[in-house]
C-alpha cells in the first residue's frame, strides 16, 4: 500500500515539486549574484549596501506627508493601501499602491511629490503599473515586478491566487510525505535482507 501510494504522489506532484526545486535554485543564484558578485542591487554586500544612501529617519514624517498628498492628488478617486519610502539609482523614491478595479502603483520623489526619474522596473515614469490582485484580499504588494519578485511569485504559487498557493501547500505535504515512505521502504527491505543474513545498509 504504501509502495503504491508513494508512486501515485510522487507522478501528481512531480510537476509542482518540480517548479519549487527550479525557483528556488534560480532564487538562491539570483541572490548570490547580487550578494557575493556585485551583480545585483547594493554591489559586493546586497541591497544592505544601500543604507548608506537612506534619509535620515527624523525626515521620514515629513516625507510620507508629502508623498501621501502627491499621491491623492494624481489619483483622487483611488484608495491609497500602502506608501513605501525606498532609494532607487541614489534617489529616494515614495512607492505608492492603490486600490481598486484594478489595483496600480506610482512612484513619486520624496522632496518635491513629483513622479520620481526612475518607475518600477520595466514600466516607464508615470505610467501606473497593474498589480495582480489576491483573491478574497488586497493586491501583491512585493513593490515590483522584477524578475527576483516574478521568481518568488512562482515559488510560492501566489502568481496564481489562492489556488496556487494551495497546490504549493499540497506540494510540500507530498514532499514529507514521499521523504517519510521512501525511508520506511528502505527500512522494510533492510530489515528483509538482514533476516537472510544479507547485512548491508547498501545494495544494488
Amino acid at each position: 500500500m504504501i509502495r503504491r501510494l508513494h508512486r501515485w504522489i510522487s507522478i501528481v506532484a512531480a510537476v509542482f515539486l518540480l517548479n519549487i526545486a527550479i525557483t528556488g535554485s534560480l532564487l538562491a543564484i539570483d541572490e548570490l549574484k547580487s550578494r557575493v558578485f556585485g551583480m545585483g542591487p547594493g554591489g559586493p554586500g546586497g541591497p544592505s549596501r544601500l543604507s548608506d544612501n537612506l534619509p535620515a529617519d527624523a525626515n521620514l514624517g515629513a516625507m510620507i506627508t508629502k508623498i501621501y498628498a502627491a499621491a491623492h492628488a494624481a489619483v483622487p478617486d483611488a484608495p491609497i493601501t500602502m506608501i513605501r519610502l525606498q532609494v532607487q539609482n541614489g534617489e529616494p523614491e515614495g512607492q505608492v499602491q492603490y486600490n481598486g478595479e484594478n489595483p496600480t502603483q506610482l512612484v513619486f520623489n520624496t522632496d518635491t511629490g513629483a513622479l520620481a526619474k526612475y518607475g518600477p522596473p520595466g514600466v516607464p515614469p508615470g505610467i501606473p503599473q497593474v498589480l495582480p490582485a489576491r483573491p478574497g484580499g488586497p493586491p501583491v504588494n512585493d513593490g515590483s515586478h522584477s524578475y527576483h519578485q516574478l521568481l518568488k511569485h512562482w515559488h510560492r504559487g501566489d502568481i496564481f491566487g489562492w489556488d496556487g498557493r494551495w497546490m504549493d501547500i499540497a506540494a510540500g505535504f507530498s514532499l514529507l510525505f514521499l521523504s517519510l515512505s521512501a525511508l520506511k521502504m528502505y527500512v522494510d527491505l533492510l530489515l528483509a535482507r538482514r533476516a537472510i543474513g544479507r547485512k548491508g545498509m547498501f545494495w544494488k
